[in-house]
């Protein structure tokens, strides 16, 4: 359970003096060709996580964001406790100020077919004023970003700075709670700034303050001892591949809502955001229409999600194509909100246990079965390798201060 002030434009965050906010934008525009072209180079080490590919390019990849942040002065090391290298570093501010952690990963997820691309996806291409390539923006401009926060107070920092930059976000962070465990104490902050979230707008900065949480699934459907020719006892025995998306459909209604029984919703800020804009951020496609009800920043940000990221057989590689399978698997990515709750007077609370969000969705998974008989197949959640919970919302600049935004 954690507790998440009001956010308020008070006191609390003095303005800067005009002179001062001029020459740290004065700074910033001197860096940037430099944060560039060290962006550049940080985008070129295919840090894919996963293991199907070669972790030497992760290890590279952390070398790299060290070397980065000892240029700056920071005390720097590598850890690895049975996963991914994460880098920690950290710099002492005056005496009496307080420590900010500032958050990023470098792993990236896999490119994909390379025929799918523009350019190649590990060499940075500048295209209509954007860069492209893999892991770019998603995490490597979050480390850049962080280092450019370090080489505009040139070595005077105002508080304590320490750095975390995890190298596997992208497979679920498993050593995450191994690497707090043993390095907590390296960790401690008053504050974290994790710069691994998206701006409301090109130009316009947003603070994310809470997300929607996750729960990963696998979901195996099994109707047979061995694979059948379709031919022979197709109409009378079930597919484990039909069987599987007629209950993946299940858990939403005929609008495209959530339909398991148990998810927390909100409602989200109201702010401009048109079904245009939605279509053109996430390449929707003519025709193709939006799912859920309720205004598209609630159904973004703090009403729960279910989305299937993959279908597969057991002998996809090994089969004719007119064997019926004995079993499919699908993996699904469930995103619930957590709760808030709260007053003006009183801090907001959120819940961060992901316990009963996998139990609502198991739950659902034994009803739909259930609902029809125990129906045609046998159905068993096989795994729920991991799990994060957070509660949702996300505030935007609009929100906050207007000198955010001048910055």
């Amino acid at each position: 359970m954690g507790t998440l002030a009001v956010v308020t434009n008070d006191a609390l965050t003095p303005d800067l003096d005009p002179a001062r906010l001029s020459a740290l934008k004065c700074r910033i525009a001197e860096l940037l060709p430099q944060l560039r072209q060290d962006l550049e180079v940080l985008t070129r080490i295919p840090s894919i996580s996963l293991d199907a590919f070669d972790q030497a390019h992760v290890e590279a990849s952390a070398q790299a964001v060290a070397e980065l942040l000892r240029t700056e002065g920071l005390d720097v090391e590598i850890v690895r406790e049975g996963g991914r290298p994460a880098v920690i570093g950290h710099a002492d501010g005056p005496e009496g100020a307080p420590t900010v952690m500032l958050y990023a990963h470098h792993d990236v997820q896999p490119p994909g077919a390379e025929s799918d691309w523009d350019s190649s996806p590990f060499e940075p291409t500048e295209r209509d004023g954007r860069v492209y390539a893999r892991g770019i923006a998603d995490d490597k401009a979050g480390v850049m970003a962080h280092v450019a926060a370090l080489r505009a107070h040139s070595g005077a920092l105002p508080v304590g700075v320490t750095v975390f930059v995890e190298g596997e976000e992208e497979i679920g962070s498993d050593s995450l709670g191994a690497i707090l465990a043993r390095h907590g104490e390296k960790l401690r902050a008053d504050a974290i700034v994790l710069a691994d979230s998206t701006n409301w707008a090109v130009g316009e900065p947003a603070l994310t303050t809470t997300l929607r949480g996750m729960v990963r699934v696998v979901l195996t459907v099994r109707a047979l001892d061995h694979g059948i020719h379709s031919g022979m006892f197709g109409g009378a025995v079930p597919d484990a591949i039909t069987a599987l998306v007629r209950l993946i459909a299940t858990l939403h209604d005929a609008e495209g809502n959530v339909a398991v029984a148990g998810l927390m919703s909100g409602v989200a800020s109201d702010l401009d955001y048109s079904e245009e804009r939605l279509r053109e951020e996430s390449g929707l496609l003519e025709g193709v229409q939006t799912i859920g009800s309720g205004s598209l920043l609630s159904r973004l940000w703090t009403k729960p999600s279910i989305t299937t990221i993959g279908i597969r057989d057991q002998t996809r590689n090994a089969r004719t194509r007119r064997l019926c399978d004995s079993a499919a698997a699908s993996r699904g990515s469930s995103r619930p909100s957590g709760w808030l709750a709260g007053s003006s007077t009183r801090p907001w609370r959120q819940s961060n246990d992901p316990a009963p969000n996998r139990s609502a969705l198991r739950q659902a998974i034994v009803r739909s079965q259930n609902a029809s008989g125990g129906g045609p197949a046998t159905t068993r959640v096989v795994s729920i390798p991991r799990a994060r919970s957070w509660a949702a919302t996300a505030c935007s600049t609009r929100a906050l201060s207007p000198r955010l935004k001048a910055m």
